[in-house]
């Protein structure tokens, strides 16, 4: 994937693939401690999925999210998860994308 920086901002990357699907680099907030917030966006309709994983690899949470039409906000209750270091997958039609997520 490439990277290109948002206007205004130097520290929030977009990611792009094939598909033009889109996924802002950070949940907000990150690091987490109750509802954390996955903004995706995606010129394709498609199905997104959510999973996310400990740093083990073990599946600790996954959703069908609903279908993205232009972009969409997923919010995940992170507040029972055990702090420290997970990994969050979208998955929109074929495409993914893994991101680093820390909650505390």
């Amino acid at each position: 994937p490439t990277t290109t920086p948002t206007p205004h901002t130097q520290t929030l990357l977009i990611y792009r693939l094939q598909s033009q699907m889109c996924i802002r680099d950070r949940n907000l907030p990150n690091p987490a401690t109750g509802i954390t917030t996955i903004e995706v966006s995606s010129e394709t309709i498609a199905p997104v999925t959510v999973e996310i994983t400990n740093i083990t690899g073990q599946t600790v949470y996954r959703t069908d999210a609903g279908i993205v039409n232009g972009s969409m906000s997923v919010k995940i209750d992170v507040s029972d998860f055990d702090a420290g270091v997970y990994f969050y997958t979208v998955t929109v039609a074929n495409e993914r994308v893994s991101k680093r997520m820390i909650v505390q």
